[in-house]
């Protein structure tokens, strides 16, 4: 039994021109404001905004201090990390300015996220286990993971509305919980739903509306969780737009159980592998160099690595920019023998890969142990009238999809095109942005790249015949077969 091995996107960072940073809002309210975003908004008056800061966006400095503006009118004055109620006065177009000091002197805007996790050696896929059995309204008994195929959690699950009688969905594996911070569970569903963080129920089983909370933890670290919701008759699910959420005493936004792809909030393992940004910074003496410096950890002596920025940070094919040219000889750093355990720098030249004028970008460095896909595979020996065969169990979801592609554009695939957001394949469009166009014959193409084909016809019927399961295609639900020569 083998598992492959999946691509992370491991670091994100902006970059501003030496000026105030532009928060964002939308036309709608309540509204969370993210200093990390640049979008003007309209607001009536007195409407309430959440408006969150982190001084530690810019530099790492925890003696980093933020002042945050209206219009140019400063009305707030911080350090550290969290988040205010902000109401305006007139209506109109506002901008919110976000300005980081450092001793004193202002500071050109350079942010980085600094974790996420690959699958080292089977040590946990991005994201959660999803187990689903009926027969009961609820079981709260049964045993959650190893019942069915991994499943990578976009979080979707938790929230669908078509959820059937008589079933329960459970949601296991390990969530990143920040030191000092106390954790806020909500479940809103039709009929019940549960949390429990290290086997310890904070959200007991419930009909309707409940609450609970867990932490502070002296320390940061993964926790086992176990997320379950059910339907007692009829087909129903998340209400009040609900689910489960959760929310911390520093980070008062209500957030969905799902993860980006990156692991960096959900996984199946506890065990840490995955890379640290160590530093994302503009260089002082050339602003059209971003300087990176990342550590992959990981159990392997080498591993794969590859780079990708996106204009305005938004992680879509829409604003993908190829990050090709290195300055000071960096380019070494990115590729297919990269020593693990050690700090890398790369010293990207902005201009030389992007025409646009230089605003806010996410950079990622991403890394791949083995497969394109996270694929857990089943081998069927030989007989007498049949040939050994390899097949995958795994259910996917879009977000491993998308890494894949992503990967292969960081890669420069020579079968790859991307004219305005659309990555085409020949004539067959692959994505839109971030939607899957044709998800049988997009997933069958990346099985193309890995060596396997789709398990269906005959195939299909043998494995599930020998193997005694029920394996159904539909959409992005494939399923890679191979015969092995013996």
């Amino acid at each position: 039994m083998n598992k492959t091995m999946i691509l992370a996107i491991v670091a994100l960072a902006g970059v501003w021109p030496a000026t105030a940073k532009v928060i964002s809002s939308c036309d709608s309210a309540p509204v969370e404001v993210d200093s990390r975003s640049g979008v003007k908004y309209e607001s009536a008056t007195n409407v309430a905004k959440t408006v969150t800061w982190n001084a530690a966006w810019v530099g790492d400095d925890t003696s980093a201090e933020v002042v945050i503006a209206d219009n140019g009118v400063e009305v707030k004055r911080v350090t550290g990390a969290g988040a205010f109620a902000y109401t305006n006065a007139t209506y109109g177009t506002h901008i919110l300015t976000y300005t980081t000091y450092i001793g004193g002197a202002a500071q050109a805007e350079v942010y980085a996220s600094t974790t996420t996790v690959i699958n080292c050696e089977n040590m946990g896929i991005p994201g959660l286990q999803r187990t689903t059995f009926s027969g009961s309204a609820y079981d709260a008994s049964h045993a959650a993971l190893g019942a069915e195929p991994i499943v990578t959690l976009d979080g979707e699950g938790i929230y669908d509305t078509s959820l059937g009688a008589n079933s329960t969905y459970a949601y296991v594996g390990y969530m990143y919980f920040r030191a000092g911070e106390t954790y806020t569970f909500r479940g809103y569903f039709d009929d019940y739903s549960s949390v429990l963080v290290d086997n310890i129920a904070v959200v007991a089983k419930h009909t309707g509306d409940a609450s609970g909370s867990v932490g502070p933890f002296a320390e940061a670290g993964w926790h086992k969780v176990d997320f379950r919701v059910s339907n007692a008759g009829g087909v129903s699910g998340p209400t009040g737009d609900v689910g489960i959420k959760y929310q911390t005493n520093l980070d008062p936004i209500w957030h969905k159980i799902e993860d980006d792809g990156s692991g960096t909030m959900f996984r199946t393992g506890p065990e840490y592998c995955g890379v640290v940004i160590l530093k994302a910074a503009m260089r002082p003496s050339d602003p059209t160099i971003m300087d990176v410096v990342y550590k992959v950890t990981s159990p392997k002596k080498t591993v794969k690595v590859r780079a990708l920025a996106y204009e305005n940070g938004n992680r879509s094919f829409k604003n993908a920019v190829p990050v090709l040219t290195f300055a000071d000889g960096t380019g070494v750093n990115v590729g297919d023998n990269i020593a693990a355990n050690v700090e890398h720098t790369l010293s990207w030249q902005v201009a030389a890969d992007w025409a646009t004028d230089l605003t806010k970008v996410r950079f990622e460095v991403m890394v791949m142990d083995e497969g394109l896909l996270p694929l857990h595979f089943v081998t069927i020996p030989k007989t007498a009238k049949h040939a050994a065969i390899q097949y995958s169990d795994t259910v996917l979801t879009s977000t491993p999809i998308l890494n894949a592609l992503f990967w292969l554009y960081a890669c420069q695939d020579d079968d790859l095109t991307l004219v305005d957001g659309h990555l085409s394949n020949g004539d067959f469009e692959l994505v839109n942005g971030t939607t899957i166009q044709n998800g049988a014959r997009t997933v069958g193409w990346i099985y193309q790249k890995m060596g396997y084909s789709t398990l269906s016809g005959k195939n299909l019927e043998y494995v599930n015949s020998a193997a005694r399961i029920n394996l159904t295609q539909d959409g992005i639900r494939q399923f890679a077969v191979k015969t092995i020569s013996e």
